[in-house]
């Protein structure tokens, strides 16, 4: 099946949808019974699902998901769609989670996530305490925010707020600000967002899994510049996620692709920290500049699957950007 196949191709073709999705549902027995590793995340991710989702156990939820899914694979047919990424909680995952749960407890933090998809990070944020009326998730797709709540059965009760839009819009997110605002932005501002803007410089935390890797090096670079401008410059704010990587820069061919030549811009964890550290906040080397520019710590790792990660293929790189 042909992965770029459109949204209307699909819908003239349904035999071919069932095949396409035809991959093991992440949550099974032996997930619910299992006591310990490798299955110890798993099993807190199910507890967080079947709250959330009010499913009384997994058959039902795997019932619900699995129509949920052949719902959105019929929308737009991304991969991740096929691979439950809607059922992953990546965040929770992540090794400065802790921390970034600890950030929650300030008064006025705001969590942004973006790339949000369905939003289910977001709600697991909030199933682990982060007030949901300083949450905000953004994508590209409005229809990805329905589907979220068709899943967790929240849409009239959900307080996070999700914006709909183009990242490279400057409707939804200016490539400047006017910095040194200390003002603090209350919920019912938050609850009226309808871009990113006002956020500039007030993200206590932000996410982004899965997302970078979207796009080309300058579309990277481009990205990273825009994400700059929310983040506040309160020490300790984060920037944190995962996303494809390799261990040289460069273009690799990429895996699982139905495009035999289909290749993905990956960063290295050395170019990426060099990225953030050198040219997306310059003075973060320079301990003499002392004219108030940010100054962060850029950690980035690769993460191995299933044995040592090969020169020429792509694996997880995780991340983290730390205001100084």
């Amino acid at each position: 099946m042909n992965a770029n196949m459109t949204a209307a191709e699909l819908t003239e073709h349904p035999a071919q949808i069932p095949q396409a999705l035809d991959n093991p549902f992440p949550y099974g027995p032996e997930v619910e019974a299992s006591k310990s590793a490798p299955y110890s995340s798993k099993k807190s991710a199910l507890a967080f699902f079947l709250q959330a989702t009010g499913a009384n156990d997994v058959k039902e939820l795997e019932a619900k998901s699995r129509s949920l899914q052949e719902e959105a694979y019929k929308l737009w047919p991304y991969p991740c769609i096929r691979r439950w990424s809607f059922l992953s909680t990546k965040n929770a995952e992540h090794p400065i989670y802790e921390r970034i749960l600890k950030l929650g407890t300030e008064s006025n933090a705001i969590f942004l996530e973006l790339g949000c998809f369905f939003g289910t990070d977001s709600r697991r944020l909030t199933y682990d305490g982060w007030d949901p009326s300083r949450i905000v998730g953004t994508d590209l797709r409005p229809e990805w925010f329905e589907k979220g709540y068709e899943l967790f059965s929240d849409k009239s009760t959900c307080e996070i707020k999700f914006i709909p839009g183009d990242i490279f819009d400057s409707a939804l997110l200016p490539t400047s600000f006017e910095s040194g605002s200390s003002a603090t932005i209350d919920v019912e501002t938050l609850k009226s967002l309808n871009s990113l803007a006002p956020l500039q410089g007030h993200v206590r935390a932000m996410s982004a899994f899965s997302f970078f890797h979207l796009f080309e090096e300058q579309g990277q670079f481009e990205l990273a510049k825009r994400v700059a401008t929310l983040i506040s410059p309160k020490k300790g704010s984060i920037i944190f996620g995962a996303h494809q990587g390799g261990i040289k820069k460069g273009s690799l061919s990429r895996a699982n692709s139905h495009d035999p030549n289909a290749t993905r811009f990956v960063h290295s964890p050395e170019s990426w920290v060099d990225m953030w550290e050198t040219e997306i906040f310059p003075s973060s080397r320079d301990s003499s500049v002392s004219d108030g520019s940010i100054r962060v710590k850029a950690t980035a790792k690769l993460v191995e699957r299933s044995g040592p990660i090969q020169p020429n293929s792509t694996s997880t790189m995780g991340w983290i950007i730390e205001v100084l």
